[in-house]
């Protein structure tokens, strides 16, 4: 068996799909599991507990509520467990590693750390930058909405019970693999001094150069206060040459990718 030298790993479960417009993602965490996720941690020289999973609504046996905002309660309920296992595991010296489900469930991720450490950076890996908001979401999907709730950008509805917002710092925002932007959330990267790696760049740069370009826009320096970064879920590739959009500007600084088929 290896040598367990690394932080230690706490897994936790969260087969939430109410935040997503298609269904079938409540399954990730146990295929994840069954793949052997607990194996390959004990490799990399980790010790690794499995926290189980939370408990969350099923679609079918709840009520949509707002259109705007599709199952928020019960979303925030859920991401209110999330949050206390992830504050609980961190206090305890364990990286929270947190199995999903559609990516609403980094409301309660981000929420629980910035219980423990403060308002941290954030390296949001995924097509999309989740900056919508109620009022600007096309689809009324929640998953959409995560990152601006993260922001405190989202509104007061999405504040969690003793976690006040924001749960993340505006200026330690680093946004990659970024494939699609809705209005609303152009108009808010214009305002927001976050560094943005699209598809093209990755696909251009590569994954490697870009990753450690990404990071250092996300982690803290000397001159703020201490602070171990939290990626997101989803796994992917930035590029060196990413531009940091203007907050001085009323509008993003470069042509951002539109919306395909499907809206967040």
């Amino acid at each position: 068996m290896p040598v367990q030298d690394g932080q230690p790993v706490a897994v936790i479960g969260a087969p939430l799909d109410l935040g997503a417009g298609r269904r079938g993602v409540d399954m990730g965490p146990s295929a994840i599991r069954y793949a052997g996720l607990d194996a390959r941690i004990v490799e990399l020289g980790r010790s690794c507990i499995d926290c189980g999973n939370v408990e969350t609504a099923v679609a079918e046996a709840t009520e949509v509520g707002d259109e705007h905002a599709r199952f928020l309660p019960q979303i925030m309920e859920t991401c209110g467990r999330i949050a206390a296992l992830v504050e609980r595991t961190a206090a305890g010296g364990r990286l929270p590693l947190v199995l999903g489900g559609d990516h609403s469930i980094a409301i309660g991720t981000l929420a629980g750390l910035a219980k423990t450490r403060g308002a941290g950076g954030v390296l949001w890996i995924d097509a999309h930058a989740d900056l919508n908001r109620p009022e600007t979401s096309p689809s009324g999907n929640v998953h959409g909405m995560a990152l601006a709730a993260a922001l405190g950008l989202a509104g007061d509805r999405f504040a969690g019970d003793g976690r006040p917002l924001p749960w993340v710092d505006s200026a330690r925002v680093a946004l990659v693999g970024v494939r699609a932007l809705d209005e609303g959330e152009r108009e808010l990267l214009g305002r927001l001094d976050a560094k943005v790696f699209t598809m093209s760049d990755v696909d251009r740069f590569g994954v490697e150069p870009a990753r450690a370009s990404s990071t250092s826009a996300s982690t803290w320096t000397p001159s703020t206060r201490a602070w171990r970064p939290a990626s997101a879920r989803r796994c992917g590739a930035a590029s060196p040459t990413a531009r940091r959009t203007s907050r001085s500007s009323s509008s993003p600084s470069r042509a951002w990718p539109t919306r395909s088929r499907w809206s967040r």
